[in-house]
This record gives C-alpha cells, sequence and structure tokens, in this order.
C-alpha cells in the first residue's frame, strides 16, 4: 500500500538533512540583508524568482543525486523515510514563505517528489454546510408565539368590523330619514286633494243648479 502524506501544522518544527537546512540557511542571511537595501516592491520581485529557482531545482537535485554514480545519495525506500523527505521539504516551503515582506510561493516541490516516491497524500475533509439563516429566523418567530401572517390577518378583520359598523350606522340614519318622509308626502297629497280640478268640477255644477 501507498504512504499517506499528511500536512503539517504551520508551527511544526523539522529537522531536516543537512542540504535543506543550508538552503533555508543561506536564503535567511539574503533576506536579512536585502530587507534594508530594497524597496517591498522590488523585495518582492527578487524573491518570487528566488522562490521559483528553488521550487524547480530542489526536486531535480534530489534525482539527479540518486541516479549520479559518485554520491552514496539514493531515494527512500521505506514509508517513513518517504515521508520524512516530504515533510522537510514541505517545512522548508513553509519557512520561506514566512519571511517579512515577501510574496508567498505556491511550491509545487513536494508534489513533484510525491510523485516521484509514490506517495498519495491525505486531502482535507470538506467542511459542513452552514445551516440556513431562514430557518433560524423562522424559528425565533415561533418562539414568539405569533406568527407574522396571524398579526395581519387580525387587522384585517378588525378593520373590517369597523366598515361594518360604519355601514350599520349609515343605514340606520337612512331608515330614519324615510320614516320622516311620510308626514311630508301626507301634506303634499291633502294640498292636491285641495287644488285638484276635479272639485272645481263639482263646484261648478252645484252653483249651476
Amino acid at each position: 500500500s501507498k504512504a499517506v502524506s499528511k500536512a503539517l501544522d504551520a508551527d511544526a518544527e523539522v529537522e531536516c538533512c543537512k542540504f535543506l537546512d543550508n538552503v533555508v540557511t543561506n536564503t535567511r542571511k539574503m533576506h536579512q540583508v536585502l530587507l534594508v537595501m530594497l524597496p517591498a516592491e522590488l523585495l518582492r520581485d527578487v524573491f518570487s524568482r528566488i522562490f521559483a529557482y528553488l521550487d524547480h531545482k530542489v526536486p531535480s537535485l534530489f534525482k539527479s543525486a540518486a541516479i549520479a554514480e559518485q554520491t552514496s545519495f539514493s531515494m527512500p525506500i521505506a514509508d517513513d523515510g518517504k515521508l520524512q523527505m516530504i515533510n522537510e521539504v514541505d517545512y522548508m516551503a513553509r519557512t520561506l514563505n514566512g519571511l517579512p515582506g515577501v510574496q508567498p510561493w505556491n511550491f509545487t516541490a513536494t508534489k513533484i517528489l510525491e510523485q516521484e516516491l509514490d506517495i498519495v497524500r491525505e486531502e482535507d475533509p470538506p467542511p459542513l454546510p452552514a445551516a440556513p439563516e431562514v430557518e433560524l429566523c423562522e424559528d425565533t418567530e415561533s418562539k414568539r408565539g405569533i406568527p407574522e401572517g396571524d398579526k395581519e390577518t387580525e387587522t384585517i378583520e378588525i378593520s373590517t368590523n369597523d366598515k361594518e359598523d360604519g355601514q350599520k350606522e349609515g343605514l340606520t340614519s337612512c331608515s330614519t330619514s324615510v320614516d320622516s318622509v311620510p308626514a311630508e308626502n301626507a301634506k303634499i297629497e291633502e294640498c292636491a286633494d285641495e287644488d285638484s280640478p276635479g272639485k272645481e268640477l263639482a263646484a261648478q255644477k252645484t252653483s249651476s243648479e
């Protein structure tokens, strides 16, 4: 089975081999000198070039040393040795990216060596989805007792009752005015009877006789 490489904590200390330890130490010394000499923008540009060079050169030097006949270096075979090499390169990348005023570089040296050593990197589990805020709002409203929809219904019913009371009052006033109409109509009918043409004709006939 393949060895599994896990990401280290940012503050984890790793004891590196002499080669990588010299790379980190010499880069730090160079940074201390250039930090007080170069403007911030130029400092970022210089170290981006340095990081890009180291990102390419470190894996290639390991491979070259492993196949060279005049050296006794060989790539690790045991899983513990493979994981140790990966952790050392990862520590180098994290340390260099932590230097003040530099632009962090996306080092690929670790991934290249994982492929060379046939190591699988353990992926972090995806974060759990956050609970929807809508559900929290609904729960809060339900805890208060009366939902907003019932409040609106209650307001509408009250206004409707007010309108019905107003209509009842209007009908009462109309009925009152209607009750007063017959008396006036009676007077008008009496006047009409007194002035009617039939009564005048009856009076003329009586006088002629």
